[in-house]
């Protein structure tokens, strides 16, 4: 797999369960020239893989109930680069690429809402945090970690220097809180985005461990 070459992103689909859904998600990531999306919301049972499109690949991690269910969909060459992958939870998923350098983990999270109960947001920072312990360390490994975590963080710069980009961060929240806490490592960009209200809202979007 040629790092160079690689376009990642992640995408809340809502769900896959359409007769359509499917296809459609191929034309996207073909049409965008997307080479790995972290799907949040997919909505699919159990865990698996199947082939999407014409030649698109899609795992994902679900539980026994059509709820959360994260979910990757990697283009064949990345499909190709594939070591590994893995179910963790319904919240969470975890697969291993080869590159010409190294190997690289993705890792894809469903969090819990700010409004979600104490233990739901325990078991998934829990979970995460012995994903993230399995992965081994660099400079040879890359971990990127795709997600919506519903925070929003403070613009402390020292905190979070070079993550907080040219908006202005909503007041912290609980869930930046544990994110602070529990992953202090990672590095990542903030993006604003319009809300139905029409108030500007800042979230994370995309992002990379730099352990």
């Amino acid at each position: 797999m040629d790092r160079r070459g690689l376009r990642i992103t992640t995408w809340n689909v809502l769900t896959l369960n359409a007769p359509t859904s499917k296809n459609l998600l191929s034309e996207e990531l073909c049409k965008n020239k997307v080479s790995t999306a972290g799907l949040r919301e997919t909505r699919l049972i159990g865990s698996g893989e199947e082939r999407i499109g014409n030649s698109d690949s899609l795992l994902w991690s679900g539980g026994s109930s059509r709820r959360n269910a994260a979910g990757l969909a990697l283009n064949s060459l990345t499909r190709k680069a594939l070591l590994l992958h893995g179910a963790v939870s319904d919240r969470l998923m975890k697969a291993r690429f080869g590159h010409k350098h190294g190997k690289m983990t993705v890792i894809v999270c469903c969090a819990p809402t700010n409004h979600s109960d104490d233990a739901t947001k325990e078991d998934f920072y829990s979970a995460l945090s012995r994903c993230l312990a399995t992965v081994p360390p660099p400079p040879h490994d890359i971990t990127v970690l795709l997600g919506d975590f519903n925070v929003t963080v403070h613009d402390d710069m020292g905190l979070w220097r070079g993550t907080v980009g040219p908006v202005s961060p909503d007041p912290l929240n609980d869930n930046g809180q544990i994110l602070e806490t529990q992953t202090i490592g990672l590095c990542a960009q903030i993006f604003g985005f319009a809300s139905m209200h029409n108030d500007r809202k800042e979230n994370l979007s995309l992002q990379t461990l730099g352990n």
